[in-house]
Protein backbone atom coordinates (compact mmCIF):
# COMPACT_ATOMS: atom_id res chain seq x y z
CA UNK A 1 0.00 0.00 0.00
CA UNK A 2 1.16 3.33 -1.03
CA UNK A 3 1.69 5.63 2.18
CA UNK A 4 0.59 9.42 1.44
CA UNK A 5 1.57 11.82 3.34
CA UNK A 6 0.78 11.94 7.23
CA UNK A 7 -0.41 15.95 6.39
CA UNK A 8 -2.66 14.77 3.45
CA UNK A 9 -4.17 12.40 5.64
CA UNK A 10 -4.84 14.83 8.63
CA UNK A 11 -6.10 17.23 6.00
CA UNK A 12 -8.49 14.76 5.04
CA UNK A 13 -9.55 13.98 8.42
CA UNK A 14 -10.24 17.50 9.30
CA UNK A 15 -12.16 18.18 5.80
CA UNK A 16 -14.48 14.76 6.76
CA UNK A 17 -15.19 16.24 9.98
CA UNK A 18 -15.76 19.69 8.17
CA UNK A 19 -18.60 17.60 6.24
CA UNK A 20 -19.97 16.22 9.04
CA UNK A 21 -20.79 19.46 10.84
CA UNK A 22 -21.95 20.78 7.60
CA UNK A 23 -24.10 18.13 6.71
CA UNK A 24 -26.01 18.36 10.48
CA UNK A 25 -26.00 22.25 9.98
CA UNK A 26 -28.00 21.53 6.25
CA UNK A 27 -30.33 18.90 7.57
CA UNK A 28 -31.62 21.24 10.66
CA UNK A 29 -31.82 24.15 7.84
CA UNK A 30 -33.85 21.70 6.02
CA UNK A 31 -36.53 20.81 8.90
CA UNK A 32 -36.96 24.63 9.37
CA UNK A 33 -36.98 24.84 6.01
CA UNK A 34 -39.37 21.98 5.29
CA UNK A 35 -41.94 23.17 8.26
CA UNK A 36 -42.21 27.27 6.23
CA UNK A 37 -43.16 25.56 3.14
CA UNK A 38 -45.89 23.46 4.73
CA UNK A 39 -46.86 26.82 6.13
CA UNK A 40 -46.31 28.61 3.27
CA UNK A 41 -48.52 25.80 1.46
CA UNK A 42 -51.31 26.42 4.04
CA UNK A 43 -51.33 30.15 4.12
CA UNK A 44 -51.29 30.23 -0.03
CA UNK A 45 -54.64 27.54 0.63
CA UNK A 46 -56.43 29.98 3.01
CA UNK A 47 -55.91 32.65 0.82
CA UNK A 48 -57.59 31.31 -1.25
CA UNK A 49 -54.14 30.83 -3.88
CA UNK A 50 -53.37 34.06 -3.77
CA UNK A 51 -49.75 33.24 -2.40
CA UNK A 52 -47.95 31.39 -5.05
CA UNK A 53 -45.18 33.24 -5.57
CA UNK A 54 -44.16 32.50 -1.72
CA UNK A 55 -44.74 28.86 -2.12
CA UNK A 56 -42.16 28.79 -5.23
CA UNK A 57 -39.80 30.80 -3.15
CA UNK A 58 -39.74 28.08 0.09
CA UNK A 59 -39.93 25.09 -2.46
CA UNK A 60 -36.73 26.56 -4.05
CA UNK A 61 -34.92 26.69 -0.47
CA UNK A 62 -35.95 23.19 0.24
CA UNK A 63 -35.01 22.02 -3.43
CA UNK A 64 -31.60 24.16 -2.36
CA UNK A 65 -31.03 22.49 0.76
CA UNK A 66 -31.90 18.96 -0.17
CA UNK A 67 -29.40 19.45 -3.11
CA UNK A 68 -26.37 20.30 -0.40
CA UNK A 69 -27.54 17.43 1.90
CA UNK A 70 -26.75 15.35 -1.55
CA UNK A 71 -24.03 16.34 -1.92
CA UNK A 72 -22.39 16.60 1.61
CA UNK A 73 -23.74 13.02 1.62
CA UNK A 74 -21.58 11.71 -0.74
CA UNK A 75 -18.67 13.47 -0.28
CA UNK A 76 -18.90 11.91 3.57
CA UNK A 77 -19.61 8.45 2.00
CA UNK A 78 -16.39 9.02 -0.40
CA UNK A 79 -13.85 10.35 2.97
CA UNK A 80 -15.41 7.90 5.53
CA UNK A 81 -12.09 5.79 5.18
CA UNK A 82 -9.46 8.05 4.05
CA UNK A 83 -6.34 5.92 4.22
CA UNK A 84 -7.92 3.11 2.29
CA UNK A 85 -9.26 5.55 -0.08
CA UNK A 86 -5.86 7.05 -0.49
CA UNK A 87 -4.28 3.91 -1.15
CA UNK A 88 -6.07 3.69 -4.42
CA UNK A 89 -4.47 6.07 -6.65
CA UNK A 90 -7.59 6.11 -9.51
CA UNK A 91 -10.51 6.85 -6.94
CA UNK A 92 -8.56 9.29 -5.42
CA UNK A 93 -8.25 10.66 -8.93
CA UNK A 94 -11.89 10.52 -9.85
CA UNK A 95 -12.94 11.96 -6.48
CA UNK A 96 -11.02 14.75 -7.49
CA UNK A 97 -12.75 15.18 -11.00
CA UNK A 98 -16.10 14.37 -9.69
CA UNK A 99 -15.85 17.50 -7.19
CA UNK A 100 -14.95 19.90 -9.60
CA UNK A 101 -17.99 18.69 -11.60
CA UNK A 102 -19.77 19.29 -8.83
CA UNK A 103 -18.50 22.60 -8.44
CA UNK A 104 -19.39 24.17 -11.97
CA UNK A 105 -22.56 22.65 -11.57
CA UNK A 106 -23.23 24.26 -8.03
CA UNK A 107 -22.78 27.57 -9.43
CA UNK A 108 -24.50 26.90 -12.82
CA UNK A 109 -27.55 26.18 -10.49
CA UNK A 110 -26.80 29.12 -8.24
CA UNK A 111 -25.89 26.86 -5.17
CA UNK A 112 -23.32 29.64 -4.14
CA UNK A 113 -23.04 28.04 -0.28
CA UNK A 114 -22.71 24.21 -1.83
CA UNK A 115 -20.14 25.72 -3.86
CA UNK A 116 -18.47 27.14 -1.53
CA UNK A 117 -17.98 23.70 0.73
CA UNK A 118 -17.57 21.93 -2.24
CA UNK A 119 -14.49 24.58 -2.89
CA UNK A 120 -12.91 24.21 0.00
CA UNK A 121 -13.34 20.44 0.17
CA UNK A 122 -11.77 20.32 -3.10
CA UNK A 123 -8.95 23.28 -2.15
CA UNK A 124 -7.82 20.50 0.75
CA UNK A 125 -6.44 17.46 -1.79
CA UNK A 126 -3.39 17.67 -3.81
CA UNK A 127 -3.79 17.66 -7.50
CA UNK A 128 -3.52 13.81 -8.73
CA UNK A 129 -0.57 13.18 -10.91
Amino acid sequence: MHRYPSNLRAKILTTYQDILIALEDAKKLSRAAGMNQRNAVISHVNSKYTQHENVLEKSKICEDLFFRIKILTALSEKLKDPIDFLSNHLKYKQMIQELDVLIIQSVQSENYETAAILKKCRDTFLEPK
